[in-house]
């Protein structure tokens, strides 16, 4: 498996992209928009490659 596990705090979503560039996350404990975009969240997983993360 190549995935990692991250902290349990929570990020916006401009500093995951800036943190995991190019990666596949999986947030949890999310706040959305009025738009349905994620504006925060917790990020549980990460991963250069999807099937790592699923």
């Amino acid at each position: 498996m190549g995935f990692l596990l991250v902290m349990k705090n929570k990020i916006t979503w401009y500093e995951m992209k800036k943190q995991y560039p190019d990666e596949w996350l999986i947030i949890t404990d999310f706040d959305l928009d009025k738009s349905g975009h994620i504006l925060d969240g917790i990020v549980n997983r990460h991963a250069k490659d999807k099937d790592d993360v699923y």
